[in-house]
């Protein structure tokens, strides 16, 4: 029975000793976290950058360039059924289409780099933004105006111009969203454990 007790006790201080260092790993985690959505939102656009010059210069020479935009649009909408993250397409004259959950984001953000700004302003600011850098990070807040409750969210979006049609591709996540995924991962090598 004193081996049992033995037994029981040190896997107990083990579990103990493992979450301890899961804690301390998720706050280290927790104080890059712009850093980490900054990646992740990079590797996102990247990914879709490189399909997209793919498609692009598949097609360019035996397509109009309407029947690559329309490929293109496609190939972008099924990237955001695959992954379910907020993709924007933002055409040069300011038009823009968002294969996103909440359609109307831009419209209820403020930038930090444009606090005054928002809704269809807000792309003008970027596009003025982008024509001197190929790439931006740019943080917002976003409120949500709820009767029930006012959630504030915090978070960045990533902008990167694409060569075809003078195209940008942006997406967007918040630190709310960052958090919940390394919990989760956490929370997984706890359990494997």
């Amino acid at each position: 029975q004193k081996i049992e007790e033995n037994y029981v006790y040190l896997y107990k201080q083990k579990i103990k000793s493992l979450v301890d260092f899961k804690i301390q790993d998720f706050d280290i985690q927790n104080n890059r976290m712009s850093y980490l959505l900054e990646q992740e939102l990079k590797k996102r656009i990247y990914t879709i950058y490189r399909t997209v010059r793919i498609i692009y210069n598949t097609y360019y020479t035996i397509k109009t360039p309407l029947e690559i935009k329309g490929i293109l649009k496609k190939t972008i909408k099924s990237i955001y059924w695959q992954h379910q993250y907020d993709i924007y397409l933002i055409s040069p004259d300011g038009d823009y289409i968002a294969f996103a959950k909440n359609q109307d984001l831009l419209n209820m953000v403020k930038l930090v780099d444009f606090p005054n700004v928002s809704g269809d302003k807000i792309i003008k600011k970027i596009l003025n933004r982008v024509q001197s850098h190929d790439e931006l990070i740019l943080k917002y807040k976003s409120i949500y105006q709820n009767p029930d409750k006012s959630i504030n969210n915090e978070g960045l979006f990533f902008i990167k111009r694409l060569d075809a049609f003078g195209w940008l591709i942006a997406s967007q996540d918040s630190f709310a969203g960052m958090t919940n995924k390394l919990r989760k991962e956490a929370l997984k090598n706890i359990y494997s454990f």
